[in-house]
């Protein structure tokens, strides 16, 4: 009978199992390096994709500007007359061809209408954090903060040209006042009341409102002025 010897496999040194570790290790670690490396680049190249679409924003607001400091630099240079024209009823109640284009230019104004679709998806998404240029995010964020500022402002002359509004129609009679309104121009204006003190508190309110016209005037070119320059600056840095 054949007796047969068992084979006894080499035991494997402990620097084997170290080599197999390391090995194992190094990969597990190239993965997550890789992993991460990807992930950057994908935020990296939304954060980019980000600030060219508040560039495009950017744009829309400046032209927004370019229409509405034309507009309000002529309704306050008419709206100057207005001393002259309230001198000039106080001494003829029914001397009124100065109201005409005082009316007219103080029934409303071009709201400012922000573009702020991409700072709403970089607020809800967290997005901010994707753009690694802190003189860019800084300056996005400072140019949001002075449009919610002026949009306050907006806000109230709103109220102002509401009580103007209101003024006109206790001031001005119907029939004249619509066709002012509709069609810019009317034979005769005929005021309501001679009355002295109704007269001034009409003015007054003409007034407030022109007052919050200067105002809309300059955060018009406050925010015409920070957006050219934080156009100018993400053009510096690349992003045309």
């Amino acid at each position: 009978m054949e007796v047969h010897s068992h084979t006894h496999t080499p035991r494997k040194k402990w620097t084997h199992y170290l080599w197999e570790f390391l090995m194992l290790f190094l990969a597990v670690f190239c993965g997550f390096l890789a992993e991460n490396i990807r992930e950057h680049n994908v935020e990296k190249k939304k954060g980019e994709q980000y600030i060219l679409s508040f560039a495009e924003d950017l744009k829309k607001d400046t032209a927004q500007c370019d229409l509405s400091i034309p507009e309000l630099t002529e309704t306050m240079r008419v709206l100057q007359d207005l001393t002259s024209c309230f001198n000039t009823l106080k001494e003829n109640i029914h001397n009124t061809d100065c109201l005409k284009g005082i009316i007219i230019s103080s029934r409303g104004f071009k709201d400012f209408i922000y573009t702020d679709r991409t700072i709403q998806q970089l607020k809800n998404a967290g997005g901010l954090r994707l753009i690694e240029d802190k003189q860019i995010a800084d300056s996005i964020i400072d140019y949001d903060a002075m449009v919610r500022e002026m949009q306050i402002h907006q806000g109230v002359l709103e109220n102002l040209q509401q009580i103007t509004n209101n003024a006109h129609k206790s001031m001005i009679d119907f029939i004249h006042f619509d066709e002012l309104s509709l069609k810019g121009h009317t034979d005769k204006l005929f005021l309501l009341s001679n009355d002295p003190a109704e007269l001034n508190k009409y003015f007054n309110s003409i007034n407030e409102f022109r007052r919050g016209l200067f105002g809309q005037l300059v955060w018009m070119r406050l925010i015409k002025d920070k957006a050219t320059r934080l156009l100018e600056l993400l053009h510096q840095k690349g992003y045309k």
